[in-house]
């Protein structure tokens, strides 16, 4: 069985981003139109909490964790970038440091 902790579209109804918690945690984006084709994607941290697009650039996902996730090493939230590679897209994670820039979750 497959869980599923958050979820977002994509502000133009496309793209469906998936954040799964079984069996592994991952991020899935995935056409709206065609949900078995995987456009992208990306391993995850811990439990993802929500997933928002960037309303300007849909390649562009934020993820955010529970404040105590599983990891010690848990980001609190990361930028997802999705890039054309060749022939094929790849995600790009940029971890957010939450608690120097004041904005962890429950601050």
């Amino acid at each position: 069985s497959v869980g599923v902790s958050a979820l977002a579209f994509s502000r133009d109804g496309k793209l469906l981003a998936l954040a799964s918690t079984a069996p592994d945690h991952r991020l899935s984006v995935r056409r709206s139109d065609a949900l078995d084709d995987e456009v992208a994607n990306s391993p995850l941290h811990a439990d993802a909490v929500g997933i928002a697009f960037n309303p300007f650039n849909a390649h562009d996902l934020l993820v955010t964790y529970t404040p105590e996730g599983t990891l010690s090493d848990n980001p609190g939230a990361a930028i997802h970038a999705i890039e054309r590679a060749w022939d094929k897209l790849i995600a790009t994670v940029k971890n957010l440091n939450v608690e120097t820039a004041g904005v962890a979750p429950g601050s």
